[in-house]
């Protein structure tokens, strides 16, 4: 399992994203948004610095043990799909 707080692991067995889990990649579009998300906003003040990091001390184990299940993914997704565009827009802005 990987913390590394950057995310560079690029594969979902080494304890990458949810969002590579349930879009298949770890360079799909939303998982680009995501990460550029992660870079640009979080990772530059406090409060997201603790997110990402809490949150890279718990994926890894909710990928393993949904990794498999597509109906999970498919509710993580009805999350994932509208925040990625939502951060598209303001990042187009």
């Amino acid at each position: 399992e990987s913390d590394n707080i950057s995310g560079n692991s690029k594969s979902v067995d080494d304890g990458c994203y949810i969002a590579t889990m349930v879009y298949g990649s770890y360079d799909s579009p939303e998982v680009l948004v995501l990460r550029r998300f992660r870079d640009q906003f979080l990772l530059k003040n406090y409060i997201g610095q603790k997110f990402v990091k809490i949150y890279y001390q718990f994926s890894p184990k909710i990928v393993k043990k949904t990794k498999h299940l597509q109906s999970v993914h498919s509710v993580i997704k009805l999350f994932l799909n509208p925040l990625t565009k939502i951060i598209n827009k303001i990042y187009a802005e």
